[in-house]
């Protein structure tokens, strides 16, 4: 799976997004989220400094393990902030969990239920389980999902609000809250000033100096673009919130 396409699905909405619903986890200083869809560990460092909790990382990503790993180091938040291969979430004790996230992962996966479940039974009573995806606005065209797989270059392809309703609904979890939130290029550049001004200008440089050294980078640009043309009011961002049953 190419990198880049993978990582697609969380630059088109700004950091506000899956930093509302970590806010609305109900995590408290000191205690522990499990992050599944990690990334470049931006989501879970912003946890760490915001709310003060532990995060643990899990992705399908081998390289983006070490990468969050190794920036985690440079942080100064390595105590703080861990990242896993997704096989270790079903692999190590997970008793610590006091809440966990799922971001823009459960598109690519064979199984994403079995990863909902999983989480499921590592939450303990009256966690919180928060889960953030693209989300189609209404049932898409076949033509819609054709161009959607071209782009990204993937098999998959996201779900309706109510078939993601679906998937993440378990035995012992309560339902608490869903939003929907547009998405658009100018929309995500105010999200992401507003909740974090220093990462968004430190990667906008980042993304400047890329596309004046790299024909990829700028090729890579025009898709966002392209992204943003053809599913602005095709595609949302779907944000849900379930809470573990005590008992």
């Amino acid at each position: 799976m190419n990198l880049f396409r993978y990582m697609f699905g969380k630059w088109v909405y700004g950091y506000s997004v899956p930093m509302k619903v970590v806010r609305s986890l109900g995590l408290r200083q000191g205690g522990t989220l499990y992050l599944v869809g990690s990334g470049f560990g931006e989501t879970a460092f912003m946890t760490v400094r915001k709310v003060g909790a532990r995060v643990k990382g899990f992705e399908i990503h081998t390289s983006l393990v070490s990468l969050g790993k190794k920036r985690a180091e440079a942080r100064g938040l390595r105590d703080k902030a861990f990242f896993h291969n997704i096989s270790d979430l079903f692999e190590k004790d997970c008793g610590d969990c006091d809440a966990a996230m799922v971001e823009s992962v459960l598109s690519f996966l064979e199984d994403p239920g079995g990863v909902v479940s999983r989480l499921v039974e590592c939450l303990k009573p009256l966690g919180r389980l928060g889960v953030v995806e693209l989300v189609w606005t209404s049932q898409p065209s076949e033509n819609d999902v054709i161009r959607y797989k071209e782009l990204l270059g993937v098999n998959t392809s996201p779900r309706t609000d109510d078939e993601w309703v679906e998937v993440l609904s378990r035995p012992g979890l309560g339902f608490v809250r869903k939003e929907v939130v547009g998405i658009g290029l100018y929309r995500k550049f105010w999200q992401d000033l507003a909740e974090s001004p220093e990462s968004t200008f430190s990667n906008l440089f980042k993304t400047i100096q890329n596309l004046l050294g790299s024909g990829e980078s700028r090729a890579a640009l025009r898709d966002f673009r392209l992204f943003y043309r053809f599913f602005s009011g095709r595609l949302a961002a779907g944000c849900y919130v379930f809470e573990k049953i005590a008992g």
